[in-house]
């Protein structure tokens, strides 16, 4: 008994030793948030900030929140849903500080894309026109896979996707006009649309083939006890509709073999999150509020201890927040 006991405290020791090392180590090398404002989203706004802010805390005012397009490269319905759980909590809790109040968002938002057929029910197009990847999507589901394999078919389901020539001249969806705006803000009787964008890059890594959404994008809208979310489709073109028509990301904005975003710490692997917010009226459309952030993770791994870059996620629910801070910074 007596050996026992003292087997188990040596234990608790050597575990508590452990933690000392690993909170000494953060002190040494901290994580390290780099927010700063990127280059222009390609959407202007009409009006200046302070305005919109003048408006706003005149009387409360009601908005309705878009799921964002998202044009990360390497990414899971998994890791999309997190993320955007962390950026939607995020934005909301800003947007309400300042005046917008109430903000509405989730289920009911969603339904009323696919209603108006913004967003298209991705099941049916994948069915006719990319059985092996409907396949691929119900085998994560009804499948007994861990939640590593999982994630890595979701990423290979995701680049079927949005991959060039996979789908394209396939997904025909309504385009995010004026009129759309209109007939959403109605919809939720508010007074605002917003909507935006969101990338996630990763530093040190070798730069991949991975797909850019260039015709299509997808969303992922989680189902309460399902491992498979609903996906949804969008054209490039339709859903980046601003004023009188499309205005998708310049290429400066995204990352490619041409553009990385990292001018230093790169052997280090940490992510980096870009976000494009844009606020339109909902009675005519106008774009009344643009503005972009960009946070850098740095001081996360060194390439000497190679991670798989979903391990690196959980650094985005400090980062989006940071992000967020910076783009409604206008309507203080």
């Amino acid at each position: 008994m007596r050996k026992r006991l003292l087997t188990a405290i040596g234990l608790l020791v050597a575990a508590a030793a452990l933690a000392g090392c690993a909170q000494l180590q953060n002190l040494v090398k901290p994580v390290y948030f780099e927010t700063v404002q990127p280059g222009p989203s390609g959407v202007a706004a009409t009006i200046p900030p302070a305005d919109l802010a003048g408006k706003i805390k005149t009387a409360p005012r009601k908005a309705v929140l878009l799921p964002f397009a998202d044009y990360s490269s390497d990414v899971s319905p998994a890791t999309h849903i997190e993320y955007h759980g962390f950026l939607q909590d995020a934005l909301v809790k800003a947007l309400q500080a300042r005046g917008m109040e109430p903000v509405i968002y989730g289920g009911a938002v969603n339904d009323t894309l696919f209603r108006q057929g913004v967003v298209l029910k991705a099941a049916p197009i994948l069915q006719a026109e990319s059985p092996r990847t409907a396949v691929l999507f119900r085998e994560i589901e009804e499948g007994e896979w861990s939640p590593v394999m999982s994630r890595k078919m979701g990423r290979i389901g995701h680049h079927n996707l949005i991959a060039p020539n996979s789908l394209q001249g396939k997904v025909d969806s309504s385009a995010l006009h004026r009129e759309a705006v209109r007939d959403i803000g109605a919809a939720f009787e508010a007074d605002y649309v917003i909507r935006g964008r969101i990338t996630v890059y990763h530093s040190g890594l070798k730069w991949g083939t991975y797909p850019l959404p260039e015709e299509v994008l997808a969303f992922y809208f989680p189902k309460q006890g399902k491992s498979m979310p609903l996906i949804g489709l969008s054209n490039v073109g339709a859903f980046e509709w601003f004023e009188d028509g499309p205005s998708a990301p310049p290429p400066a904005s995204i990352r490619s073999e041409d553009n990385q975003p990292f001018t230093k710490d790169t052997k280090r692997f940490a992510p980096l999150v870009r976000l494009d917010l844009f606020i339109q009226e909902a009675a005519g459309g106008d774009v009344v509020y643009a503005e972009s952030a960009e946070t850098l993770v740095s001081q996360v791994y060194s390439m000497s201890r190679p991670r798989h870059s979903d391990e690196l996620y959980q650094y985005l629910e400090r980062a989006i927040p940071k992000a967020v801070a910076l783009l409604v910074k206008g309507l203080d």
